[in-house]
């Protein structure tokens, strides 16, 4: 079993400023939003002591994996769609109502799809049973921090 540890922040609301506990926020169903993710993934490299991680020469099991993305993504509860547009216009498109997720080039035509495993489209939220770790600052913005835990089960497969 592999526990994934969640945090999230979000913008303080003004009950924080006067010290009242704060309820876990909701988010609309609807929504856009500039998404920049970066990931790592990190099977046997040793940090260098320079922020760089490496893979020792007596190591030839290990791997490490870089990813980045960045684009606007578009979230639509209200009519069961997203979808994320990269910076040159080609993007997905998930469309729920149709079961289908669709690889589109800048002027929007398809190129290739696949079926969507859930038919069903949810709102984004924070788990009802977060712990509210208190309030903080990312990127300069005062925000509070919430966390919890899921446990994904490892299969062999």
């Amino acid at each position: 079993l592999i526990v994934i540890m969640h945090r999230f922040a979000a913008v303080a609301v003004l009950a924080l400023a006067v010290g009242v506990a704060a309820e876990v926020p909701n988010f609309p169903n609807d929504w856009s939003a500039l998404s920049i993710q970066a990931i790592q993934i990190n099977q046997g490299g040793i940090p260098d002591g320079h922020g760089n991680i490496c893979c020792p020469a007596t190591s030839p099991e290990c791997k490490i994996q870089t990813a980045y993305s960045q684009g606007m993504q578009f979230f639509d509860v209200t009519n069961q769609r997203v979808a994320f547009k990269n910076p040159d216009g080609s993007g997905v498109v998930s469309l729920f109502a149709d079961g289908k997720e669709y690889a589109v080039n800048s002027a929007g035509a398809c190129q290739s799809y696949c079926p969507l495993q859930d038919n069903k489209l949810y709102p984004l939220a924070i788990d009802p049973n977060a712990t509210d770790d208190g309030p903080t600052v990312y990127n300069g913005a005062h925000c509070e921090h919430y966390s919890w835990r899921e446990a994904v089960p490892i299969l062999n497969i």
